[in-house]
């Protein structure tokens, strides 16, 4: 068992895996589950098959430090299938002399599987008042996040923006995913609310420069 968990281990941060669950047995209890889960990478689990074992996810309480404390098994596992993005931290700085707005953004997976295909990854500077928007595309290692046991990896993003040129004013700047087959947009495993622009990472007020 041990050298079939290794294997999938290994092989699923490259290629997707799921499957059902069957039969209520100590395997399959909440905290066994979830290593397992972890160490496979699975992306999926056909809901309709075993039941019971959903049952008896449903009937545990999660107890850990985090979001999902008192929530049930069942939820706790469901939004851990395939990928979890979140942002692990952010940094926003202006360089007054270099007029630049720099975005810095640290990523961790917390799902039990990677991203098996390269999301399209943009930041966006918002301007408040007049809506105008500036979108910076970049080109990111984001399937290096495998996820599973690997979940305390991170990986940093960063981007400038150019503020020459840009009128004094209050100026937002977002994360924004989105699938590059589909052109759906990914939501994160964070509290906020995703926007038509992504998520809001700051706020930079911008104002007329002396020389």
């Amino acid at each position: 068992r041990e050298e079939e968990l290794s294997f999938q281990n290994d092989l699923c941060k490259t290629v997707p895996n799921g499957g059902e669950v069957i039969y209520p047995n100590p395997y399959n209890d909440f905290e066994n589950a979830i290593s397992d889960l972890s160490k496979m990478h699975v992306t999926y689990l056909n809901q309709g098959y075993d039941v019971s074992v959903y049952d008896k996810w449903n009937n545990t309480v999660v107890s850990e430090a985090g979001p999902f404390d008192g929530q049930t098994g069942k939820l706790y596992i469901e939004n851990h299938l395939g990928y979890r993005l979140i942002i692990e931290d952010n940094c926003l700085k202006y360089r007054y002399f270099d007029d630049t707005a720099s975005v810095s953004v640290s990523f961790r997976n917390v799902g039990y599987a990677p991203f098996y295909r390269e999301p399209e990854v943009s930041f966006v500077l918002v301007n408040t008042k007049t809506g105008e928007r500036t979108i910076k595309s970049v080109d990111t290692d984001l399937c290096g996040l495998s996820g599973g046991e690997n979940s305390g990896d991170t990986l940093s993003v960063d981007v400038d923006f150019s503020m020459t040129g840009k009128q004094s004013g209050t100026y937002e700047i977002y994360f924004y995913m989105e699938d590059g087959a589909s052109k759906m947009p990914i939501s994160l495993g964070v509290s906020q609310e995703l926007t038509d622009n992504g998520y809001l990472l700051g706020t930079i007020k911008l104002k007329d420069k002396l020389f």
